[in-house]
Parts: structure tokens; C-alpha cells; sequence
């Protein structure tokens, strides 16, 4: 099995995907927030959303809103529409975990063990190379492996 594994980090936290990563994959990412929002990203390059390359994923949890936004950002054209979950199962200052699994034509979200969206696939995902944890997290452990 091939797995990569950070722990303890900073508030904002940029891993390498291993080579090889893709369908039938997920990420795990276990925190505490310390504010009322945070955004994990699936990107292509390390510097993430830009005018010329892309972000086939970025999942906004928002307890403060209480939602959750899945959206894409495509580089030359921008983000496109945002696909709202209502209701937030991660709280401010609570403890939290979200999977996110890459099935042949969407990513599955999943928050503390239950099923929450499925985001169809706006991007091919072969060419993500970096998932990104931006924002007031204390980010406990981060996993990429195959299911």
C-alpha cells in the first residue's frame, strides 16, 4: 500500500500526493478548527487556484454559514457554480474528520463517518498533484491510501 502521512502541522498545509494516487484513493483529515471556516483543496500545482492552472476540487466548510460548498476552479475561466450542502457537522473549536474518495465520476465527501456530498467531476483528476488545508486548523494527521 502506498500512503503518505503528515502530522501535527501548521494552520495551513500543503502535501504532495504520491505518485500513483487516483481512483479508488481517499484522504483523510483529522483536525481541530479554531475558526468559523477552512478550505481543503485537490490541485494541480502547489500554489493552488491560479489564472492558468486548476483546481478540480475545493471543499469550503463554513459551521458559521452552516454549510459546506464543493466548487472547481478552472484556470483561464475561474470558479464555476458552488454546489451548497446545507448544515455543517464540523463545528468551531470542535474536533473534526473528512474523508474524500475519488470514484470514477465524482469525489465523495464524507464528515465525522457520514456520507455528505458527491461532487461529479468538472476536471480529469489524474493531474492532481497537491491537496491543500487552508486556514485556522490545527491539522492532527492527514493520510492519502488506497481504499
Amino acid at each position: 500500500m502506498v500512503r503518505v502521512e503528515a502530522f501535527n502541522s501548521l494552520p495551513s498545509f500543503i502535501e504532495c500526493l504520491p505518485e500513483g494516487w487516483g481512483l479508488n484513493w481517499k484522504i483523510i483529515i483529522r483536525g481541530k478548527l479554531n475558526d468559523e471556516r477552512f478550505d481543503i483543496n485537490l490541485q494541480n500545482v502547489i500554489e493552488g487556484p491560479s489564472d492558468d492552472e486548476d483546481t478540480p476540487l475545493h471543499v469550503s466548510v463554513r459551521p458559521g454559514c452552516e454549510e459546506i460548498v464543493c466548487n472547481a476552479y478552472e484556470g483561464g475561466y475561474g470558479w464555476g457554480p458552488e454546489e451548497r450542502q446545507l448544515g455543517c457537522a464540523i463545528q468551531t473549536g470542535a474536533d473534526f474528520e473528512v474523508e474524500v474518495t475519488v470514484k470514477p465520476n465524482a469525489f465523495g465527501v464524507w464528515i465525522n463517518g457520514s456520507h455528505h456530498a458527491d461532487f461529479t467531476h468538472r476536471q480529469p483528476w489524474e493531474a492532481l498533484r497537491y491537496v491543500a488545508v487552508v486556514g485556522n486548523v490545527e491539522l492532527e494527521y492527514l493520510s492519502a491510501e488506497q481504499i
